[in-house]
């Protein structure tokens, strides 16, 4: 097995076994009769992609208690890449492979970033494969085939075929390839504090740590995992310093869902300027995209109700108990209409009180992220990257637990700087045996109804203000490790 990458491949080997056996349980649990689905998010997905194709109003559609909360721009891509062209049943499949392929994307992206970095190099001709799938998606179906000639749909076929069965099963496999250059690389520095030897102990334990979240967005057939993997792109081509490319995919995770925009702040307090430019152009590009489709007066309608869905949302959803959020949080304990509350506040009493808990939060993650560190300065963007997906977790106004895999990037940071102390560190040790022992007691298969009391006094946002606290710690407070790349 020359070249193969066997401590990736058993990594992957361990995530399709989760996602197997998770998929094949909820989607005969979901399926019924291979024509619908039960209540799972993918069915808003797909019934705003058919929605579009129908020419109906995505915002309303009447579909039981469901509401499409996303950008038209994602309905498009529902539609564009022909999953409303198949049933329901054989679309939620797809669906499901798709996202086992953007955590395995995911696993990848934390293996080159945090434990086997490489030096600096340039865009290698495969960082391009999923532009290439959204440039044939999203551009070549909706603006450029407009206006070429009427073979255009036999380069679309061609463009179909490279694309989907040489240079994505390529890029794929790929993966699991280490070059000989690579490999003497890693020989070199096999020794070196910074090679981390634990990877395969490691990664399953952060694994687990989010599993419950993992799941449960398998469950959901939520859209989350797309997302972080877009994320983890950014925050590669971030470490990277290729910034345009860090800021496209920051713009198309935001063109998905809006919590994601709170990296433009990072980006901001770093400088990165043209990183923001970018994400801000994609973003704003994405939006323009369905235009060529139905036209600016269409679109801007679409765009003002999506508006309107989001200002609908928070209102109807700040008491409930599965939302984890911060806000949830503080509403429950000082709303006039909660029945839990401390304090009885109502209007814009309780708003104040909201905005200055976030402003306080949002404080103490800039001070934190641009307090200098002793890491080196790829190690201390890893930090505060994570500082930021624990900030846009907590912040979300709407914060159900499906979204709380976005915390992978810290907890893998958590292990990693635990197991570099020797498994010392009383701090990490403890906070992190009681993040996972509180996430995973508080299931109402362990503890019946009183989980629900747990969810409403915000059991699940506690643990995740752990995993802040101890990201925070852990930065200013790290082992001065040089990754072996950046010693060169």
């Amino acid at each position: 097995m020359a070249g193969i990458d066997k401590k990736f491949l058993a990594l992957f080997l361990i995530i399709i076994s989760i996602f197997l056996i998770a998929s094949v349980y909820y989607y005969h649990k979901t399926v019924q009769e291979d024509t619908s689905m039960s209540w799972v998010d993918f069915r808003v997905y797909y019934s705003a992609g058919a929605g579009l194709e129908a020419d109906m109003n995505i915002y309303d559609m009447g579909i039981e208690y469901f509401v499409y909360k996303y950008t038209p721009v994602f309905a498009l891509a529902i539609s564009v890449i022909n999953l409303t062209a198949i049933t329901p049943a054989y679309a939620l499949g797809v669906w499901y492979f798709i996202l086992f392929l953007s955590f395995t994307l995911c696993a990848y992206l934390t293996k080159e970033m945090l434990f086997f970095p490489a030096p600096p190099r340039g865009i290698r001709f495969f960082d391009i494969i999923p532009l290439l799938f959204a440039f044939r998606y999203l551009i070549l179906i909706n603006f450029i085939s407009s206006y070429l000639p009427i073979q255009w749909p036999t380069f679309i076929h061609v463009y179909d075929f490279v694309l989907l069965y040489l240079l994505i099963p390529s890029y794929v496999l790929s993966l699991f390839y280490v070059s000989p250059k690579r490999r003497l690389f890693l020989k070199e520095h096999a020794s070196e504090k910074g090679a981390d030897k634990n990877y395969l102990i490691i990664m399953p334990l952060a694994i687990l740590f989010i599993l419950r979240f993992l799941v449960l967005n398998i469950d959901r057939a939520q859209v989350n995992i797309l997302i972080l993997l877009l994320l983890f792109f950014f925050v590669y081509y971030f470490t990277n310093k290729k910034d345009t490319l860090c800021g496209i995919y920051l713009g198309i995770a935001i063109a998905i869902k809006l919590t994601p925009v709170i990296f433009l702040v990072l980006l901001l307090i770093k400088k990165r300027f043209k990183a923001a430019i970018s994400a801000i152009a994609a973003f704003a590009a994405l939006l323009f995209i369905p235009c060529f489709r139905w036209g600016i007066n269409a679109n801007s309608k679409m765009l003002s109700d999506w508006l309107g869905v989001l200002r609908d949302t928070f209102p109807s959803e700040y008491l409930q108990h599965k939302n984890q959020s911060l806000m949830a949080a503080i509403s429950r304990l000082f709303s006039v209409n909660s029945d839990i509350s401390l304090l009885k506040f109502d209007g814009i009493y309780l708003t104040w009180i909201v905005v200055f808990v976030y402003a306080v939060f949002m404080l103490i993650t800039l001070y934190a992220a641009m307090k200098k560190s002793r890491a080196p300065a790829r190690e201390a963007e890893l930090w505060d990257l994570g500082l930021f997906f624990l900030a846009m977790t907590v912040l979300s106004p709407v914060g159900t637990k499906t979204t709380f895999v976005y915390i992978l990037l810290p907890v893998v940071l958590l292990i990693r700087e635990a197991f570099r102390k020797g498994l010392t560190d009383r701090i990490i040790n403890t906070g992190l045996l009681a993040y996972v022992s509180l996430v995973y007691l508080n299931s109402s298969d362990i503890i019946g109804n009183f989980s629900t009391t747990l969810h409403k006094y915000s059991l699940m946002t506690f643990c995740i203000l752990i995993i802040f606290a101890l990201t925070v710690y852990a930065k200013h407070g790290m082992t001065p490790v040089r990754p072996p790349a950046l010693q060169k």
